[in-house]
């Protein structure tokens, strides 16, 4: 869930992540938020230095193993980003109120995507290989919306200079 922030930062909250149960890191001034679980994750190698949190939080790893994770990304207007990059197997992914001058490159194989109230003078890339894909008062410059079976709901307040949309199984609205 991507969001304009109300505090007047920006800040990111990892809802029902355990200890150990992702990976994160900074690089290239790009920061990469991955929940598959390695050993690096596990003992903070990769950071350079040994780090371990203690038994405790890996001897209760399973207790939140079913529990639905949550990412909430909340970003001031004058946020300097370049461009979200958003790949995920199953789930739901809602970006709204961000006027934001950056390109949003959205794939999910199975799950719905919604764009609420989105101005960017970028680009727009949202692939569902099975879902809704919702477009609800978005200003871009171009786009191509992409979905295999389910449907492409469109409310665009100002027509791209392009943009492509293809449903394979399904309805365009």
């Amino acid at each position: 869930y991507i969001t304009a922030s109300d505090t007047g930062e920006s800040y990111i909250e990892l809802r029902n992540f355990q200890v150990g149960g992702y990976d994160y890191s900074i690089q290239n001034k790009m920061l990469l938020i991955d929940n598959e679980t390695s050993l690096f994750s596990l003992m903070r190698i990769a950071e350079g230095n040994f780090h371990f949190d203690g038994l405790r939080h890996y001897l209760t790893y399973k207790a939140g193993a079913n529990t639905e994770k949550s990412l909430y990304i909340y970003l001031t207007e004058d946020a300097a980003l370049n461009a979200f990059d958003i790949n995920i197997k199953r789930g739901t992914v809602t970006v709204e109120n961000l006027s934001v001058a950056a390109d949003y490159n959205i794939s999910l194989r199975a799950g719905d995507i919604t764009l609420r109230n989105i101005n960017t003078k970028s680009t727009v890339n949202l692939s569902a290989n099975k879902g809704i894909v919702t477009a609800d008062a978005l200003t871009c410059r171009y786009g191509t919306i992409v979905v295999g079976e389910g449907a492409a709901d469109l409310y665009l307040t100002n027509i791209p200079m392009e943009l492509s949309v293809s449903v394979m199984e399904g309805d365009i609205e």
